[in-house]
């Protein structure tokens, strides 16, 4: 067994002592790592009704949404917005620089979300009931390959996989950037905070039944916002005055306004923090940390697919046991380290391998450094 573990690069990476240990801003991948496990942890809570039709007392604490599904969804907005500019910073003013970045984006995000995007097409026609769903909805299902904002009959201004509302923001954020880098940095800059800040403000005088309006006037793209500005935060060593007005903003727009845009600003604060306090060396780490490094590698594959190991784990263990205290157990810990074994290898066998060919095809429109 362990000969046959060896010969995967999952593994070959986990057990290397020098993997992980590569200066790949290390607090960010540990960020994300932690990001998507809040998110498993709430799908789990989402869905443990589902499994014995209650809540155990442990369980209460995580059941909120705001702190963990919404907390996860949020850093990783701020990652993205700070990654994005740490990635293309040097590649304002360049002409070839945004076809690049957006077939590098393009490359990263959509295989994967199109296989799972197909892979839920198998229980929305034959377990609707499963997904919460009466019908399978084909507008939502094409829509949802483009990244377009559709208004769906079950879960609102959602893509067919629900799970998929985030990459919507992200793809609008990859296309503005984008445009972004036809021009010098500050000019730039200036136009992907006014275009963010313009797409927000025409929604009221948008029809409100539109789904784009309604896709729009949800905030989460001023997140991207605060990335950036946690990057050129760390750049000029103004750490402790972003921290700062972060944290003064998250209390004056909760106090006066409220609602997830609260989270965002303290994401941003604790992404510099991260950076202020977790070392970024190459030399090699112990296989604990090596392994919450590659979790954070893995982390877009294991928010995509937690849910289907979930439900998986569920049915599996309602059909072959039944409920039980020790199944309501298990269930809880099989989706926690089900979902991250499977993501690990996912992306290490498949996704990873994926992304290099598509990159070596498409060389040399995308030079940008992989993100």
């Amino acid at each position: 067994m362990l000969a046959k573990l060896r010969g995967l690069h999952t593994w070959r990476v986990l057990t290397s002592p020098n993997a992980g240990g590569e200066s790949k801003l290390s607090y960010i991948q540990y960020l994300r790592a932690v990001a998507a496990f809040a998110i498993v942890l709430a799908h789990i809570v989402h869905e443990f009704p589902k499994f014995n039709g209650g809540m155990p007392e442990f369980l209460n604490f995580f059941a909120s949404d705001l702190i963990f599904y919404e907390g996860g969804v949020d850093l990783f907005f701020v990652i993205s917005g700070f990654i994005m500019m740490h990635m293309a910073e040097k590649y304002f003013s360049i002409p070839s620089a945004p076809k690049a970045f957006m077939v590098r984006r393009i490359i990263r995000i959509v295989p994967a979300y199109w296989f799972f995007t197909i892979l839920f097409l198998v229980p929305a026609l034959f377990f609707p009931h499963v997904l919460d769903r009466a019908s399978f909805e084909p507008g939502n299902f094409v829509a949802s390959f483009f990244f377009v904002p559709y208004h769906s009959e079950f879960f609102g201004v959602k893509p067919f996989m629900p799970a998929g509302w985030t990459l919507n923001y992200e793809m609008m954020f990859y296309i503005i950037f984008a445009l972004s880098l036809f021009l010098n940095r500050a000019a730039g800059l200036i136009f992907i905070v006014g275009t963010i800040c313009g797409l927000f403000l025409i929604t009221p005088f948008l029809p409100q039944d539109w789904a784009i309006t309604q896709f729009l006037a949800y905030p989460v793209l001023f997140e991207f916002l605060f990335g950036i500005g946690a990057y050129f935060a760390i750049k000029k060593n103004h750490r402790w005055a972003f921290i700062i007005s972060m944290a003064a903003a998250a209390f004056l727009y909760d106090h006066y306004v409220g609602g997830r845009v609260t989270i965002g600003f303290g994401a941003a604060a604790v992404l510099v923090l991260c950076q202020m306090f977790i070392p970024d060396s190459s030399q090699p780490k112990p296989w604990p940390t090596r392994l919450f490094f590659m979790v954070g590698e893995a982390s877009y594959i294991l928010y995509l697919s937690n849910l289907f190991v979930i439900e998986t784990i569920s049915l599996l263990l309602r059909s072959a046991f039944g409920i039980s205290h020790i199944t309501t157990h298990l269930f809880i810990l099989g989706g926690a380290l089900g979902s991250i074994c499977f993501a690990l290898l996912f992306h290490y066998e498949i996704d990873d391998r994926v992304q290099r060919w598509l990159r070596t095809k498409t060389q040399p429109q995308t030079s940008l450094a992989a993100a």
